[in-house]
């Protein structure tokens, strides 16, 4: 927030904006470029984005899966420090083992042998967390858990590039 009585944080907020732009030209390749031409590329960018935000939040799988992905955060307490600390495809190998169910167990869901057939299907092999983590619902919820782990896995692929770089 700046104080127009106090010029003093327009200064402070305007070193940090400008760093930001000029860190956001640099990533963009933007070398002689004017600092209006910035300023107008950043805004085409965020006005990209929110067009696509608007496209996403019109998805319910889109919302979902996001959902999903908070909801293991908030209520399970898989935190990205905890996602972090996986080391062996956990993640991928997860969302992988509800994928392969819905695929080869899917049908069995809607037909005579109902819901309960499908939910006691046994832990598959590659699933890599104990047997009473294993909790298939339905083959549409069981895909979106797939989409939230595949999110974590990429998140924390990225958070790990990021670390190599430093």
């Amino acid at each position: 927030m700046i104080d127009s009585k106090n010029p003093e944080t327009i200064e402070i907020h305007g070193y940090s904006t400008i760093h930001k732009l000029c860190k956001f030209a640099a990533d963009r390749d933007m070398e002689g470029c004017t600092f209006t031409d910035i300023v107008d590329r950043a805004l085409n960018e965020i006005n990209a984005l929110k067009a696509q935000l608007a496209k996403v939040e019109s998805s319910k799988a889109a919302f979902d899966v996001l959902g999903e992905r908070n909801r293991q955060i908030e209520q399970e307490h898989y935190s990205i420090k905890h996602d972090d600390s996986y080391q062996m495809n956990e993640l991928s190998r997860a969302a992988a083992s509800y994928v392969n169910n819905v695929v080869s167990r899917g049908w069995v869901f809607n037909s005579v042998y109902g819901p309960e057939a499908y939910q006691s299907e046994e832990v598959p092999d590659l699933w890599p967390w104990s047997d009473e983590h294993w909790k298939p619902k339905n083959p549409r919820r069981d895909l979106v858990k797939a989409a939230a782990l595949i999110i974590a896995e990429i998140d924390r692929m990225d958070r790990s590039s990021e670390g190599e770089q430093s």
